[in-house]
């Protein structure tokens, strides 16, 4: 993917193309013809195990999940039917947080 991110404070905001590999949770939203489209809203979790099992007794699955190494652990659920989108859960862990603090003191500095 090619992925451009930005910050307005604590809130952040992912410009994602699909380009190859395991692209088709984001390929497959992009309406033909529109210059973006919106796929998910995320949030931060304390524990993505827990957050595992509290979407499985709600009768959910991961659609795509998967661990950036020391960074984080992300998971999408599709609430494509129920709100027009899906759902991204995100386990920051050392790295992930620096990295999104930093995205966030350099929005800060910027005012």
């Amino acid at each position: 993917m090619d992925v451009a991110l930005v910050n307005a404070g604590p809130t952040n905001f992912e410009l994602i193309q699909p380009v190859s590999g395991a692209v088709d949770l984001y390929r497959s939203a992009i309406r033909p013809g529109a210059p973006a489209t919106f796929h998910h809203v995320g949030y931060r979790i304390p524990d993505f195990d827990e957050a595992t099992e509290i979407i499985t007794a709600a009768g959910k699955t991961w659609k795509q999940y998967g661990e950036m190494k020391g960074g984080l652990r992300f998971g999408y659920v599709d609430m494509t039917a129920e709100l027009g989108h899906y759902v991204e859960f995100m386990d920051l862990q050392a790295v992930g947080e620096r990295m999104f603090a930093s995205l966030e003191a350099e929005s800060n500095a910027a005012r």
